[in-house]
């Protein structure tokens, strides 16, 4: 996971470190909101496992909460035609805990992004963006 902290500073965490400082957070939980790229697809055991403690911890991914259609993508190869032909696969996540779950408004997966080509070349990554109440 890499993220800004407060003050700019770019941080790099894994799962489990945030898995880690979700479960030694103390009562009562604040309405967190983790952005939880898996590099790898949740198809492998271990990137799954890992996802799936965060759901132990009470998180919930917040596009399947909101939407849950099958098939909607966060990320396409460049070969193959593999954008065009919509074989993609869905390696980002919003990860809600059950505060924030109960104020998120809405979800989507912003495919026009992908065509931002601001180095050169589209991201083969699209961003989920989660709206919540105040």
């Amino acid at each position: 996971l890499q993220y800004r902290t407060p003050t700019g500073r770019l941080e790099t965490s894994t799962v489990s470190e945030v898995a880690r400082w979700v479960r030694d957070q103390p009562p009562p939980e604040p309405a967190v909101v983790l952005p939880v790229p898996t590099t790898l697809p949740l198809a492998f055991p271990a990137t799954r496992e890992r996802f799936r403690k965060l759901q132990h911890l009470g998180y919930t991914d917040a596009f399947m909460a909101r939407d849950g259609r099958m098939q909607k993508y966060t990320f396409w190869d460049y070969q193959a035609g593999a954008w065009q032909k919509d074989w993609g696969i869905r390696i980002d996540h919003l990860m809600c805990s059950p505060q924030a779950a109960d104020r998120l408004k809405s979800i989507a997966i912003h495919r026009a992004a992908r065509g931002m080509d601001t180095l050169g070349k589209p991201s083969d990554h699209v961003p989920v963006i989660g709206a919540f109440a105040d």
